[in-house]
């Protein structure tokens, strides 16, 4: 947790957190196993956390990567949600009295950013040789059980 009191070094220590988590949140994870076996057994699902963009967008992605979604459309949707920290948390970030050199760091901190999920993306290459043998061992996703949740889910072009 960052306080006005935090160091420079906490600030920092959160940013590296946060890169290190992209590269082990995609395995072993419980609530993205929950989640993807909810998708396979109920007609839709919400799914939402706190700030709405670490967690939630790797799961959002995934999901992407799952219906075979482009690579274009699926960094789109991730980095969108940087629209709600610039609307929401870049004003009162601004105004705050943490020196700007925090500001930055914070501003780094708070958004999503292309090389964290491609981190993600990239770790899930190293451990399997496909994402379709990622979703199978994962989460129990094989290409019967994914070709039908692309049918459930989404809409022919």
């Amino acid at each position: 947790m960052i306080t006005k009191k935090s160091t420079k070094e906490e600030v920092y220590n959160s940013a590296w957190f946060i890169r290190k988590g992209y590269k082990i949140m995609p395995f072993d994870n419980l609530a993205y196993k929950q989640l993807f076996q909810l998708i396979k057994e109920k007609d839709g699902i919400l799914f939402h956390c706190g700030s709405g963009k670490d967690r939630t967008g790797l799961f959002a992605a995934l999901l992407l990567k799952l219906f075979d979604c482009d690579e274009k459309t699926i960094y789109a949707d991730y980095l969108y949600s940087n629209k709600s920290v610039e609307k929401d948390l870049m004003p009162r970030l601004v105004q705050s009295d943490f020196t700007d050199e925090i500001k930055e760091m914070l501003l780094y901190v708070c958004s999503v950013h292309e090389e964290l999920l491609k981190s993600s993306f990239d770790e899930i290459l190293k451990r399997y040789s496909s994402f379709d043998e990622y979703f199978e061992k994962e989460y129990a996703i094989d290409k019967e059980v994914k070709e039908n949740l692309i049918k459930k889910y989404c809409h022919e072009k």
